[in-house]
Parts: C-alpha cells; sequence; structure tokens
C-alpha cells in the first residue's frame, strides 16, 4: 500500500468528511427550517430576538464548518 502525499487527504480521510458533511448538511437544513419558522412568527422589522441572532450565527458557523470540509 502506498502512503497518502503529504498534503493531500487518504480515502479514509475523504470517506470521513463526506460522512460529516452530510450530517453538517442535514442539521443546518434543519437550523434553516427552524429560523425560517421563527421569522414568520417574529416581527423582524421591529424586533430580532436573541434566539434568532443565535440561530444565524450556528448556522454561519455550520456552513464555514462544511465549506472547510469540503476544501480538505
Amino acid at each position: 500500500m502506498v502512503p497518502p502525499t503529504p498534503g493531500r487527504p487518504s480515502k479514509a480521510q475523504l470517506g470521513a468528511n463526506q460522512r460529516e458533511i452530510k450530517k453538517d448538511v442535514d442539521r443546518l437544513f434543519s437550523l434553516a427550517q427552524d429560523l425560517k419558522e421563527q421569522a414568520g412568527k417574529t416581527d423582524t422589522v421591529m424586533v430580532l430576538s436573541v434566539a434568532f441572532v443565535q440561530k444565524t450565527e450556528e448556522i454561519e458557523k455550520l456552513a464555514k464548518k462544511i465549506r472547510d470540509l469540503a476544501r480538505d
């Protein structure tokens, strides 16, 4: 078996990344749906709730994690 070249992920690592990406995309989809429901119930023109802002930050962090895994 030939060791992977430096800087290139192994097949095992790529498979692990793919599984983690799928899990994270499912979570991202769920968070986006929750955020959509929350936005429909809240008058965002007047006030953004702390929970609303926190959920958007969580979505942003998860999206960045997915992007980074996809780049590996």
